[in-house]
């Protein structure tokens, strides 16, 4: 009866565990998948040079102005700051940049938030 037990339970073990990575695979191919079509960052870059928005550089105070216009700055910038570009709409691939934590649109002349910002 004990031996029962012991297998039911490393069998439920050994779900999980399988479960668990077939989800992260999931996750790292979906994430790749979406890497791999760069449309959304060409529309970004587009967005950025309507407005005249600078490539990236660094301020006094540490923070990011302006928008990368290379691939891999872009995609692991964390703060950003796009104040007084006079920006009147905010594209929904903006939110697109998941690793994006803080973002600064003070100054603008913005008048709707698209709801894609849930994906920040």
């Amino acid at each position: 009866m004990n031996n029962k037990l012991t297998l039911k339970q490393d069998s439920k073990l050994a779900l999980n565990k399988s479960q668990n990575l077939i989800s992260i695979t999931n996750k790292i191919l979906n994430d790749k998948l979406d890497l791999l079509d760069d449309s959304w960052i060409q529309k970004l870059w587009n967005w950025a040079d309507e407005f005249n928005i600078d490539d990236l550089f660094m301020n006094d105070e540490y923070m990011d102005i302006g928008l990368p216009r290379e691939k891999k700055k872009l995609l692991s910038l964390e703060t950003l700051s796009l104040e007084n570009y006079n920006i009147t709409y905010i594209p929904k691939e903006l939110f697109n940049l998941n690793k994006l934590m803080y973002l600064n649109l003070s100054n603008n002349k913005i008048s709707k938030i698209p709801t894609s910002i849930k994906n920040l």
